[in-house]
């Protein structure tokens, strides 16, 4: 009988496109995923600490998972760890695996060690946060697309760069290669995603040349562009958007 995992996404479309990469991992290796409030053997909580609000409602649901199972594995990822770290053990004792953003990637790994009752020990020096295979099993009609994760800004009201690290951008052949993938998958619409996409920076690439090479491919597809700083929105990129494949549809964060 296939393993039941649950997983519940809060917080940014960054969020969504790791929980989306991680779902298809488990269902093709066997697992069924069923709804986070239904009882499952694992439940997969991917939080959000932006604010007091979204940290409180992180611990409500966390708290939920044992509730329906409490022999569940019950797993804890991204901002949230690494906002509090160590200091959850003492605050959530029901959850088995607190798991950073760095080492998110490898949940799967770290499930099948559990159920085999081996230890899992992440090799820390080979981790990426790009290292996701495309998603093929979604919630959702878009793919999301991660191009780029952290922000150097360091802006006083904002906790982001302290949980998702400095600026750091995806190789673009790495890029272009997922979204070939997704594409293949059936998905009309491209959204790029990441937490600064307009300081996107890979050798010679930047952001526009990015979307350029995006816009390139071939297929019958759109591409969106998600939340950007007003400083990426460049007279270039402006003139992109004549592109028929490029939708009229921009969120500048002021």
């Amino acid at each position: 009988m296939s393993k039941r995992i649950a997983f519940k996404t809060l917080g940014c479309r960054l969020n969504q496109y790791e929980t989306d990469a991680l779902r298809s991992r488990f269902v093709k290796n066997g697992y069924e995923i069923v709804n986070y409030e239904t009882e499952a053997d694992v439940y997969v909580i991917n939080t959000c600490t932006v604010t007091h609000q979204s940290d409180s409602k992180s611990r409500n649901i966390i708290r939920q998972a044992k509730k329906r199972n409490g022999e569940a594995v019950v797993i804890v990822a991204g901002c949230m760890v690494d906002n509090y770290g160590e200091d959850l053990k003492e605050v959530l004792p029901e959850v088995a695996y607190f798991i950073d953003n760095e080492e998110k990637s490898s949940i799967y790994d770290r499930v099948e060690a559990h159920f085999k009752g081996t230890e899992f020990i992440p090799n820390r020096e080979r981790l990426s946060l790009f290292d996701y295979e495309a998603a093929k099993e979604t919630s959702h009609t878009r793919s999301m697309i991660k191009i780029q994760d952290g922000c150097d800004n360091f802006c006083t009201y904002c906790i982001i760069p302290h949980v998702r690290g400095v600026g750091t951008s995806r190789p673009l052949p790495d890029i272009l290669k997922n979204i070939r993938k997704v594409l293949s998958f059936g998905y009309k619409e491209i959204v790029l995603t990441g937490v600064n996409i307009g300081r996107y920076q890979w050798e010679d690439i930047g952001f526009d040349e990015l979307v350029e090479e995006v816009l390139s491919l071939p297929g019958d597809f759109r591409l969106r562009i998600s939340s950007i700083e007003p400083e990426g929105f460049t007279h270039k990129l402006y003139q992109l958007f004549k592109h028929p494949k490029l939708t009229p549809h921009l969120h500048l964060c002021l």
